[in-house]
């Protein structure tokens, strides 16, 4: 008998003798494809709803505030009666803001002219720059993109559905003498203020 057909018969036995190992190989297999489509059907039903979601006003260039006195109060943890004297309005959407710890800042928000494909554009080389997408995140729902200018204290909050970008400013370019965890608190509550919007304007 030649050599190949006898290494034939031995693989054909042992593949006979091993049928539990067979279907369970088959088994674990099916069930990744499963867990696979369920991933897929979840992620696409989310996406479904997020484009059902309308955030035109969001993006509204009027000359309403997106952001209320009360409303910023509230995002610094000061009272009703800390208002008028921790937060000087500047100008529409520009707060001067005596945190609770005594130091100073500003805080603004306006919605910037922008065309829809320049967002678009202005998304995809975000996320395709090497230096800049690490400063890029999801918003937590939504659809929405969130960039944080490296050193000048501003995020921007942008869809690719919509003309026009929403710059939110906590700090200024210049030294402001805050400590790093003055910074990192005001950065936060500017991320904070994103979310905020888009579940706000969200229609």
């Amino acid at each position: 008998m030649k050599l190949g057909s006898i290494i034939s018969i031995v693989i054909l036995i042992s593949s006979c003798n091993n049928p539990q190992k067979n279907n369970e190989a088959d088994s674990n297999n099916d069930l990744v494809q499963a867990e696979k489509k369920e991933v897929v059907a979840s992620t696409n039903n989310k996406l479904k709803q997020e484009q059902n979601d309308n955030y035109s006003r969001l993006y509204l260039i009027d000359e309403e505030c997106k952001l209320n006195l009360e409303e910023v109060a509230t995002l610094f943890s000061l009272s009703a009666s800390q208002t008028k004297t921790h937060i000087e309005v500047m100008a529409p959407c520009r707060f001067n803001i005596n945190y609770r710890d005594g130091s100073e800042g500003i805080f603004s928000i306006r919605v910037i002219k922008t065309p829809q494909n320049a967002v678009q554009k202005a998304i995809e080389n975000r996320l395709s720059s090497s230096t800049q997408k690490k400063y890029v995140k999801s918003s937590s729902h939504g659809g929405h993109y969130i960039f944080k200018h490296p050193n000048q204290g501003y995020l921007v909050l942008s869809h690719p559905n919509y003309a026009n970008e929403i710059k939110i400013q906590y700090m200024v370019m210049v030294a402001s003498g805050l400590t790093q965890t003055q910074r990192e608190y005001v950065e936060n509550k500017a991320y904070q203020a994103a979310e905020y919007l888009i579940t706000k304007y969200k229609e």
